[in-house]
């Protein structure tokens, strides 16, 4: 009875990390990136030429960047 409960305990968690890597981390990995940000290149993409873990992720923030850009740099001032 023990070796069984330990074996359904250890299937469920292969289960659990084969499902989290198979549809979870793919869109962690994208996250709020559209499909075309993700395949273009990026500033910086050259400075590591073989990399070896790759994540784009993006925010959509409808205000025009001269809006932005005081607020994202408020704290270097």
């Amino acid at each position: 009875m023990r070796f069984h409960r330990r074996l359904v305990i250890v299937f469920a968690a292969a289960a659990a990390g084969a499902t989290y890597a198979r549809y979870l981390r793919p869109r962690q990995l994208h996250w709020g990136a559209t499909p075309e940000e993700v395949s273009r290149a990026l500033p910086g993409d050259d400075l590591v030429p073989g990399p070896s873990f790759n994540a784009t992720r993006a925010v959509t923030v409808g205000a025009p960047p001269e809006r932005i850009w005081p607020w994202l740099v408020q704290a270097l001032v």
